[in-house]
């Protein structure tokens, strides 16, 4: 069993005249930390955010967003590459969880994974506090290969897509249509999204999850597929 599975739609979608839900701040939160946007992280906290991490090293605070912002540029400023490979959001009563399994790579420490769970708890639709625990970078000299790659090359997007997602060699049953079904939701009506992914699976099986889900397969071209918010 997936411990990353969503389970259902708990978090709610509905938003507020004036606050976002806390599944779209916790899909905010996620989108700017996979692409290393500092300054939209500093908008989803409170300026007077509590922040506490725990570490395999230690605990680390934070009092105000920047302070927050800085601890998250400490740990993720100098990759080069950061791929969410799990993802989930759910709320624990009026806490909201978000949990997350990253790949990172640099050019002195290559592939690492690194998990953390984040427990937050929001006021006027943003942070106002956040506990994060997390596992530590830990190296996986073989995520390069399962990506079919070298330690310095990265799979690139050559359909136009709007957003760009590497699945890697996971299968559609194996967690990926957790991600496409989160960065699909970030879309616009008729913005699209380019996946690539090795599994031969995945020529069925994401034709078969758009007609369900209400989305639109544009096209495939080796690897790489092309899918359209409806």
């Amino acid at each position: 069993m997936n411990p990353f599975n969503r389970r259902g739609n708990s978090t709610g979608d509905s938003e507020t005249s004036t606050n976002p839900s806390p599944r779209a701040v916790g899909e905010s939160y996620l989108s700017a930390l996979a692409a290393k946007d500092f300054n939209a992280l500093g908008h989803i906290f409170l300026p007077e955010v509590r922040f506490r991490g725990l570490v395999p090293s230690s605990e680390q605070y934070g009092a105000t967003a920047s302070e927050a912002v800085g601890l998250l540029r400490d740990w993720f400023g100098d990759k080069d590459t950061i791929e969410i490979v799990q993802s989930a959001i759910d709320l624990v009563d009026n806490v909201l969880s978000i949990r997350y399994r990253l790949m990172v790579h640099d050019s002195q420490d290559g592939w690492q994974v690194i998990e953390q769970h984040a427990y937050c708890e929001l006021r006027e639709g943003m942070i106002a506090e956040m506990r994060l625990i997390c596992s530590g970078f830990h190296p996986d000299p073989n995520y390069s290969k399962e990506l079919g790659l070298n330690s310095r090359q990265s799979p690139q997007p050559r359909l136009g897509g709007t957003v760009f997602y590497n699945a890697g060699s996971k299968g559609c049953a194996e967690g990926p249509l957790d991600e496409i079904a989160r960065l699909m939701r970030q879309l616009d009506s008729g913005q699209t999204l380019e996946i690539h992914a090795t599994d031969p699976s995945v020529a069925g099986d994401l034709p078969a999850w758009c007609h369900l889900s209400g989305n639109e397969f544009v096209k495939s071209e080796a690897d790489n597929y092309l899918i359209r918010r409806i």
